[in-house]
């Protein structure tokens, strides 16, 4: 289904609610995605949770989160992790998408959330756009710092998994028109396989991969400096060199060393490329 005006009929929903589609689907069942529900003064986002792969993709699927260490595939997990994260994070006072449980009533046999819409750009967009100054958006990424380093110190004392996000990425950051950063998109949690520390370096380089990916290497060295001046506590900095580089599990390191190997993994934007530059930038601060 493309973009635009929904073309099947949510049952039960009032007639003054328009419905727009804001993701695309790829796929599994029409209803499942992310619509704009509004009338002439209202509007909220609906976020459905069907299925996402056939019924001959779901087992694979299934397979690949248990290998993966990540929590199950299915609508009713994906949609009680989504809302026991948003709980989490808001209950600790990080910012996400407020609930509007109760303002829309539809009939339709998948688990859904109901959440305020906000205007606005995602940080991937903000620091990409060429027409904003770097001085604005190292101010902007200044921000972002207190309440991530806060966010992984929280998940590191308490071994809260649903604490770091999964999905590491700026385009899961919203900046709203009065500047609040919200974080969005927790379908899926990993697991205790995974040391808290090793995620926390995970989400630390999936993070500053995204914005080495809209940055020049001139103002990725800056963002690294207001992250090394900014980001507390200091040392999980370390991380993600240490888990994807020197793993304590000789296996796992083994394993990390031939998929640096691969030619994906070799370029500038890579995860890999990109914690080495922020390990240089350490090494120069010591």
């Amino acid at each position: 289904m493309e973009y635009g005006d929904v073309t099947f009929p949510f049952a039960g929903l009032a007639a003054e609610w328009s419905v727009r589609r804001l993701d695309q689907s790829r796929g599994g069942d029409p209803c499942q995605g992310i619509f704009l529900l509004a009338t002439k003064d209202r509007r909220a986002v609906l976020k459905v949770f069907g299925p996402k792969h056939s019924r001959l993709a779901l087992p694979l699927a299934r397979l690949d989160r248990r290998f993966s260490g990540r929590s199950a595939p299915d609508p009713a997990s994906r949609f009680h992790t989504e809302r026991s994260v948003l709980e989490i994070w808001r209950r600790c006072g990080f910012d996400v998408f407020r609930s509007l449980e109760g303002t829309v009533v539809i009939d339709i046999p998948f688990p859904y959330l109901t959440l305020e819409y906000v205007e606005g750009p995602t940080l991937k967009i903000f620091f990409g756009d060429p027409g904003i100054s770097s001085g604005q958006k190292r101010r902007v990424f200044r921000r972002f710092l207190p309440d991530w380093g806060r966010r992984h110190l929280l998940a590191g004392q308490t071994a809260d998994r649903h604490l770091i996000q999964e999905h590491a990425s700026f385009k899961h950051v919203l900046m709203s028109s009065d500047e609040r950063l919200i974080s969005f998109d927790f379908e899926e949690v990993f697991t205790e396989r995974y040391s808290p520390a090793f995620l926390i370096g995970r989400e630390i380089a999936g993070y500053l991969r995204s914005l080495y990916r809209v940055s020049s290497a001139a103002d990725f060295d800056a963002y690294l400096d207001v992250l090394l001046d900014h980001y507390r506590p200091a040392e999980f900095l370390a991380y993600p060199y240490t888990y994807f580089f020197r793993h304590p599990n000789s296996l796992l390191r083994g394993a990390y060393a031939i998929m640096r190997r691969f030619p994906a993994n070799r370029r500038d934007n890579s995860r890999y490329s990109v914690i080495r530059r922020l390990q240089r930038r350490l090494g120069q601060r010591t």
